[in-house]
């Protein structure tokens, strides 16, 4: 009986082990399907375009500058050869 006993201990364990161990495949099945649905979202399609954007809107920027310091060069000679 106790033979049985132990057994039928060890066999239940082992179910609920297994158990376990599905619940915690599926979970990360899941989070596997969540991370690739991220990173092709039009969330990130946006978000990549929108970096695409401030890059051009930088590089315009430091354009701008160098046009209004050489502006500001022609004017200041043009003032000394007054």
């Amino acid at each position: 009986a106790d033979v049985d006993s132990a057994k039928k201990h060890l066999l239940d364990q082992l179910v609920e082990a297994e158990r376990q161990a599905l619940h915690w495949e599926k979970k990360i099945q899941l989070e596997k399907e969540t991370q690739a649905a991220l990173h092709t979202s039009d969330d990130a399609k946006q978000i990549k375009g929108m970096e695409k954007e401030i890059d051009q809107m930088k590089k315009r920027l430091d354009s701008l500058r160098r046009d209004q310091e050489r502006i500001m060069v022609d004017i200041e000679k043009a003032i000394h050869q007054r």
